[in-house]
């Protein structure tokens, strides 16, 4: 078989490795050169081409040719097509149905599977009542208010780390980023470049970032994780004895009446924080346990502000201290216990926990002493 020395294409290696397809061989060739090109194709292509040649210009007067050893019955039922024939002459591959051959099932290469799309997607999501979302008129009216009177304590220092959480399950870690950001805790190791700032991604000692991601956080974790990154904090649960109601309210007025500026200007009085882990079921919306810090109380109306860092469903929203109490007091599937509350803190607070803090270059270790039993599941050393 003939060979086309301008480039590396050999005839016989093509038939025999297309031993599936037909071949439809279209010789273009010109009717007053036919027989220069003759005498060239005698030239640089003599032997098997030549016969190849006489076989298409005589097909219409011999008989078909039997089969050869060497070709397929499909490669020797090929036949030239047109009168006419071109220099060089070009091969042109098809099916019987003029389509691509199909590669062989065992040659197929697999497809890259595309991610499939949620069937169903969410722009935010509408707030039922009693929330009272916080940029209405009413909830405007609400804060001006409350900041009359005082009780917007430490709204100021949080909305300047307001964090939105970011995975659908990360609403403890960033509700603990803003805060421990807002306390200004320094991390002891970088964010980026040489910045030390918390972000989600280094809250990973109590629980592996992986099973938070898919599983979200139990309450005695989220109060280790916040201890073990340089927190100062007093935590209760919503079903023990010292939790009442009432308690939980002077909790809320305590937080929420202290006169603090920036953090340059704290001076001895430093800023507290109060944090509630609680289920959305109570105020009728979608999904259960959640976190978020409180921004704010209204005395009058009752109202507490949750600074909710799920900002992609729902925004800042007053809602009954009542009910937010209520709320906590849901028992959590994971645990079979109520929920909780804490405040905290960059320096010790008067009761509750007492931490020791030992800095060793950029890490930390944390010795707690804890009012939790072993039940609640809180490590007395963390590192």
């Amino acid at each position: 078989m003939g060979e086309y020395y301008g480039s590396t294409f050999s005839t016989r290696a093509l038939l025999e490795r297309l031993p599936n397809s037909d071949l439809k061989v279209q010789h273009l060739w010109d009717q007053h050169q036919h027989q220069h090109n003759d005498q060239q194709s005698h030239q640089y292509y003599p032997n098997q081409f030549t016969a190849l040649h006489q076989q298409h210009h005589h097909h219409h007067q011999q008989p078909p040719q039997p089969k050869s050893p060497t070709l397929s019955e499909a490669q020797q039922r090929s036949r030239c097509s047109s009168s006419s024939l071109s220099w060089p002459w070009e091969v042109c591959l098809s099916s019987t149905s003029h389509q691509p051959a199909e590669p062989e099932p065992s040659q197929a290469q697999p497809e890259m599977m595309p991610i499939p799309e949620p069937q169903q997607t969410f722009h935010r999501r509408k707030l039922p009542p009693p929330a009272i979302e916080f940029s209405s008129r009413e909830g405007q009216a609400i804060f001006r208010e409350a900041l009359a009177a005082g009780t917007m304590g430490p709204f100021f220092r949080l909305i300047e780390q307001f964090h939105t959480q970011n995975e659908p399950a990360f609403c403890g870690l960033g509700t603990l980023t803003m805060v421990l950001n807002a306390l200004n805790v320094d991390p002891g190791k970088t964010w980026k470049g040489p910045w030390r700032w918390f972000h989600e991604g280094m809250l990973d000692c109590c629980e592996p970032l992986d099973r938070v991601k898919e599983m979200g956080i139990v309450w005695p974790k989220w109060v280790c994780l916040a201890r073990c990154n340089g927190a100062y904090v007093d935590a209760r649960r919503a079903d023990d004895k010292d939790a009442s109601l009432e308690c939980f309210r002077q909790f809320v007025l305590q937080t929420s009446s202290q006169e603090v500026g920036c953090s340059t200007e704290e001076g001895a009085g430093n800023l507290q924080v109060l944090v509630c882990s609680y289920s959305r079921k109570q105020f009728g919306q979608t999904g259960d346990g959640h976190y978020s810090p409180i921004g704010g109380f209204h005395a009058g109306k009752d109202l507490v502000l949750i600074l909710d860092v799920a900002r992609f469903k729902h925004p800042p929203h007053w809602v009954p201290l009542e009910e937010l109490y209520k709320s906590m007091q849901r028992q959590d599937p994971a645990t079979n216990r109520a929920r909780g509350f804490a405040v905290l803190s960059s320096k010790q607070l008067h009761r509750g926990w007492l931490s020791l803090v030992s800095k060793f270059g950029q890490r930390f270790a944390i010795v707690c002493a804890s009012e939790a039993t072993p039940s609640d599941g809180a490590p007395t050393i963390q590192e």
